[in-house]
């Protein structure tokens, strides 16, 4: 069934299971009227998460093979529609998860899921989920599921996207305004993979609790709305249709699953290169305690790129990197070359320049105590690379190879085999370039590698990896991202850095985890930006939930299986 009616939606919900329920089978009588095949609720659909005890949280939970359950199930077999729907579920007392369902056209229970990572209040109240997720074939597609947070960090909708989704259906109860433009989008794209994502509306919780909710975690009561802007995405990370913020709505749309690729992103993965990805979260932390210590630091990106017109672009660099007040100054991927250069009656001539460059980086490295980091092409055992080169005042120069290596340079360009990272006078840095962007893998091996700032020459080739990819990879892993695009790249975007400021300022923002962002004035322009490292050394969201503490290495295994 290639073509897929979706229906994502969105209401508010209070402490009255019954009338949630109620209302969830009149929502499900409209989504079928409107011709869906599958509906999509948001999260904590029988109980808001506002609770007395934790009896009170284990009463409140629904039963997996209880009446909920059972009436949803009839309803979907009734319509002969898909239902997804998220509720807190009881186990043996005092134990509850945030729970995630399926129901077939049928009614059956075809997959379920327990939410890995609980944000805030949530780790009071329930158990973290401790299952390998999956991914359930049926009539409409291959589906998996997950909830809200678990979006915020790359690994379960990686697995997913692994394991074979088509679709992925992100329940969500947040009041966050990122999540609709940015967290869930993202997963889309480097998936390749449609997301639907079903947010709550109205009050976080019920109104009676509302006042004592605000004061007990310091908010402003007004700010306790669910953000709702329940959507489909497609697979370039496009909203194809979006609910309004923060009043029930319901938003239906047809997608066509015949446009997935299958020999995408997901196939040029490096499997075996990921292996720290499943370490145990005490081998990280230990891996961070050698990291110098956090300074203050200034960083700046350029787009300078060298063109047909003959320009020396060298020159130029070199006189940028000599006038530039910086600590750290980032050239683009490939800078001193075009793309003409990159040809196998070049390659050899772009090479030997490119030493050149080195050695003349070098000098202003030594006469400016600063570091530079630049792409250039150079020779490796098996042929060529594209890599990036770190030089600085005192050491030798530090080679990363690409990883990721793009497929319009796989003719010239041999794979790297190891990610790279440094220890500068201001924190550690880590190095990727240009394709590594696309996938999440790559800045969050160089985070667990103890990377404070992720330096990414680059070259923007497609729309979403400068608006979703770049502050992504910050956000996803707290660390500043500078990545100094090339000119002439084929999606016109200057060069950015992103980075957090000292104080985390959810919810005034009304973002729960956005890095600031600092974009160069035009394409061949330059961005300079005081960081502060020692913010991306802390990694907490509402001052309770680790972006890397409350991970679950064991339960990512599948990606570092052969692809």
């Amino acid at each position: 069934m290639p073509q897929v009616t979706i229906a994502a939606v969105q209401f508010s919900s209070g402490n009255d299971t019954d009338r949630n329920l109620a209302r969830m089978l009149e929502l499900v009588d409209r989504a079928s009227d409107s011709g869906a095949d599958l509906v999509v609720f948001q999260e904590f659909c029988n109980h808001p998460v506002a609770y007395d005890s934790q009896d009170h949280v284990w009463q409140s939970a629904i039963s997996e093979d209880g009446w909920w359950v059972q009436r949803l199930g009839a309803k979907a077999a009734d319509r002969g529609v898909f239902i997804s729907f998220n509720a807190t579920t009881r186990g043996p007392w005092p134990s509850v998860h945030d729970q995630n369902y399926l129901l077939s056209d049928s009614g059956e229970v075809i997959l379920t899921s327990h939410k890995q990572i609980l944000m805030g209040d949530e780790k009071t109240h329930f158990s973290p989920g401790r299952k390998l997720e999956g991914v359930v074939e049926t009539r409409i597609g291959r589906i998996g599921l997950m909830s809200c947070m678990e979006g915020l960090i790359p690994e379960t909708p990686r697995v997913l996207g692994v394991r074979g989704a088509d679709i992925i259906l992100n329940s969500l109860s947040s009041n966050g305004l990122d999540e609709a433009h940015t967290h869930i989008p993202v997963r889309a794209a480097e998936n390749e993979v449609f997301v639907v994502s079903a947010n709550r509306s109205g009050p976080l919780v019920d109104p009676v609790d509302v006042e004592r909710v605000a004061r007990e975690i310091g908010f402003d009561p007004d700010t306790l709305l669910g953000g709702g802007e329940s959507q489909v995405v497609d697979r370039d990370g496009e909203s194809l249709v979006r609910a309004k913020a923060h009043v029930d709505d319901m938003v239906v749309t047809t997608v066509d699953l015949s446009v997935l690729r299958p020999d995408g992103y997901l196939s040029q993965r490096r499997p075996e290169l990921y292996g720290v990805l499943v370490e145990p979260t005490e081998l990280v932390e230990k891996r961070w305690q050698d990291r110098p210590q956090a300074r203050p630091a200034v960083v700046a990106a350029t787009g300078l790129t060298a063109t047909a017109a003959g320009e020396d672009v060298v020159e130029v660099a070199l006189a940028w990197c000599r006038s530039t007040e910086a600590d750290l100054m980032v050239l683009p991927e490939l800078f001193s070359c075009r793309p003409a250069d990159l040809r196998p009656g070049t390659l050899n001539e772009a090479v030997a320049s490119a030493a050149r460059v080195v050695d003349q980086l070098q000098d202003v490295a030594r006469e400016r105590g600063c570091h530079v980091v630049a792409g250039l092409p150079r020779r490796v055992t098996g042929g060529f690379a594209n890599s990036a080169v770190l030089v600085g005042p005192d050491a030798e120069p530090i080679w990363y190879d690409q990883v990721h290596v793009h497929p319009d340079d796989a003719d010239w360009a041999v794979p790297g085999a190891e990610f790279v990272v440094a220890d500068l006078p201001f924190g550690r840095v880590g190095l990727m370039l240009g394709q590594d962007m696309a996938f999440p893998e790559s800045a969050r091996l160089l985070t667990l590698m103890g990377a404070d700032v992720v330096i990414c020459p680059t070259t923007w080739r497609r729309p979403w990896e400068a608006r979703l990819a770049a502050p992504e990879r910050a956000a996803e892993n707290h660390v500043t991202v500078v990545a100094a695009a090339r000119a002439d790249s084929p999606v016109a975007k200057p060069s950015t850095v992103l980075t957090f400021p000292a104080q985390y300022r959810f919810p005034e923002t009304g973002e729960v985890n956005m890095p600031d962002r600092y974009d160069g004035e035009d394409l061949g322009g330059a961005v300079v930006v005081r960081i502060e490292t020692s913010t991306s050394r802390d990694k907490l969201l509402m001052q309770m939930t680790s972006l890397v503490a409350d991970r679950q290495p064991d339960l990512y295994t599948a990606l570092t299986e052969p692809v």
